[in-house]
């Protein structure tokens, strides 16, 4: 099974706007690895009301990555670098969350202060050329 790669974010049009989706989904297999797109530490791994199971990295820059609808892979305080499996993919429901419509990882992002991120250039470069294979 292959890993799905996620590249940071670009740090503009940030949105306060709590309606909008805030963030990038990435679809992918149930246990398809996900792993981490910044340096930082664990603030934060485990269940989140109908977020289901969440992963929120503090990143060095003093942002946070939130990887949503997973499987933690690690716990709070473990330091990750890019690239470390952090988290396996889900799909909600299981813990009490609300049912997504299929099995992806969402991922988001907030500066130091708390603004939302842009994440148009978060992928998943595995999934999207394998997406016919499951």
């Amino acid at each position: 099974m292959e890993t799905v790669f996620l590249l940071p974010p670009a740090p503009e049009n940030g949105s306060t706007t709590k309606d909008a989706h805030e963030g990038t989904d990435c679809l992918a297999p149930v246990g398809q690895s996900g792993v981490a797109a910044r340096n930082g530490i664990v603030d934060y791994a485990g269940l989140s009301g109908k977020l289901g199971n969440v992963v929120i990295v503090k990143n060095l820059d003093g942002s946070r990555s939130q990887y949503i609808h997973v499987t933690p892979a690690v716990k709070e305080g473990d330091v990750v670098k890019v690239g470390t499996s952090i988290a396996k993919v889900g799909k909600v429901g299981e813990d009490g969350g609300t049912l997504t419509t299929g099995p992806h990882l969402h991922y988001g992002e907030n500066d130091a202060t708390g603004k939302v991120v842009s994440t148009i250039r978060v992928m998943s470069l595995s999934s999207i050329r394998n997406m016919n294979d499951w």
